[in-house]
């Protein structure tokens, strides 16, 4: 069936929110779990970590909501137009956040002997590090990220390299077959039938890949882009081919706090993220027009970026000396003043520079696939 499509995508409040959700879960995971059991602090928030010890799995809910809004976006833009978008959209923040975390490092980080302090913290000191890290492909280059959280976005980035791929190969109406092999291969990764794929492995990730393809396909649902039989099938591919490098991972954490992970959990709370993202882009549940809720959208970025090394330096410093709840709430109130500051401040005006400029370099650039019909 041809879809029928819109260059601009309608916005749903309800995935602002589920963005914002996934950024608290994850801050709240490091904050109240991982900043004490991995030794970088010595608060422990006991009630809290037994809750938000699964934060981490906001994680796979940032994949899927990336892999359903960057489909949606991509439709009617030239390869220039995305890779102007994208730049645009990651780059402010993370260039205040890096600048952040390197002036924190180096002022107030732990020191030999103190708590927290490793090796990582003291490479995070240095210049090279933090101007290799402003260029977002470190990791590429095999330099580690100043803060943690970061990791993210290099799947990020080869997700958005994939997607270029498609525009500029004129795929995007031959993507139930593109993902369906994409979804095989991560399939014989996931289930131990390819064990040493090389460089494929990374370039394809197949640890996270399937929450991308699963938010490719609720895209290609509503889009009704192909027989929905086929679609929902693909989705449940996707489902459950994001399970077991999920449940191999909760198993690592397991062993490596030696805590109780259950499964369960785990197995509810994905089936929950499908479920509330298909629920969603049929319409089932619906905000209406909420524009109040595109401030959490919008908000959940920075706070994702900001929310890790400055928790860990602030609970070394203060967690000897001050309540530990009232440390917490007061850090995450500023925080979220924070995140306010530079999405106002720095990524807006940043992002319409960025937008501007790079508009003009790529003012010639070869046109993608645009609408499929």
């Amino acid at each position: 069936m041809a879809p029928s499509v819109s260059s601009t995508p309608q916005r749903y409040y309800e995935i602002d929110l589920l963005r914002f959700l996934a950024a608290l879960a994850v801050a709240l995971y490091h904050l109240a779990y991982n900043g004490f059991h991995s030794h970088s602090t010595l608060v422990d928030y006991p009630w809290l970590g037994k809750i938000f010890r699964y934060g981490y799995l906001g994680v796979q809910l940032f994949f899927l909501i990336s892999g359903y809004v960057i489909l949606q976006s991509v439709y009617g833009k030239t390869l220039g137009q995305f890779f102007v978008a994208r730049v645009a959209r990651l780059y402010p923040a993370f260039w205040a956040a890096c600048a952040l975390f390197f002036a924190v490092v180096r002022l107030f980080g732990p020191v030999a002997g103190e708590v927290g302090w490793s090796a990582e913290w003291a490479a995070d000191a240095r210049w090279s590090v933090f101007l290799c890290n402003l260029t977002m492909l470190h990791e590429f280059l095999g330099v580690h990220n100043l803060d943690g959280v970061c990791w993210t976005l290099t799947y990020e980035l080869m997700f958005y390299f994939l997607v270029a791929l498609l525009v500029a190969f004129q795929w995007l109406n031959h993507l139930p077959l593109v993902l369906s092999v994409w979804s095989a291969y991560c399939g014989l990764i996931n289930l131990g039938l390819i064990v040493n794929a090389g460089p494929f492995a990374s370039f394809f990730f197949p640890s996270y890949a399937p929450f991308f393809i699963g938010g490719m396909m609720l895209s290609l649902i509503q889009r009704r882009q192909d027989e929905s039989w086929k679609l929902y099938s693909l989705l449940f591919v996707a489902y459950v081919l994001g399970l077991l490098p999920v449940l191999h991972y909760t198993a690592g954490l397991q062993f490596h706090y030696g805590q109780p992970f259950h499964p369960s959990v785990v197995v509810a709370v994905v089936t929950f993220f499908f479920g509330a993202m298909l629920l969603i882009v049929h319409r089932k549940v619906n905000l209406g027009y909420a524009p109040g809720f595109a401030w959490f959208g919008a908000l959940s970025y920075p706070l994702y970026l900001f929310h890790q090394k400055m928790g860990y330096v602030v609970l070394q410093r203060f967690g000897g000396t001050v309540d530990k709840h009232w440390l917490l709430a007061t850090f995450f109130v500023g925080v979220g003043l924070l995140a306010l500051f530079v999405h106002v401040l720095i990524e807006r005006p940043g992002s319409r520079f960025l937008r501007h400029a790079l508009a003009r370099l790529v003012a010639t650039a070869p046109r993608g696939q645009g609408t499929p019909g």
